[in-house]
């Protein structure tokens, strides 16, 4: 087997990061659409109460935080998944 040298790990520790910053990114983006929609739509007042405005921080962050991790790790398990993936290609292709 070739040793790639440190510039290679590098790269792969580089694109480790960047799968998990798309899908933190995209978590993110989705979670607060969610919450968005939701404050649009708070007809019985469970998100925040129309008289005071008060916010149910707990409640609303419980949607972002599901909507998160709904979109944020099938994205980082496939990203990953990818990359192993092309690790393993490579790694066939040089013998």
């Amino acid at each position: 087997m070739v040793n790639a040298g440190p510039l290679a790990n590098r790269v792969k520790k580089r694109a480790a990061w960047i799968v998990l910053g798309v899908a933190a990114a995209s978590g993110c983006a989705v979670g607060s659409v969610m919450i968005w929609i939701a404050f649009q739509e708070n007809t019985q007042g469970e998100f925040f109460d129309p008289t005071t405005g008060a916010i149910d921080w707990p409640y609303s962050l419980a949607l972002f935080g599901l909507w998160f991790l709904v979109v944020a790790v099938p994205i980082a398990v496939a990203g990953w998944a990818g990359l192993a993936l092309r690790s393993r290609l490579r790694r066939r292709g040089s013998h």
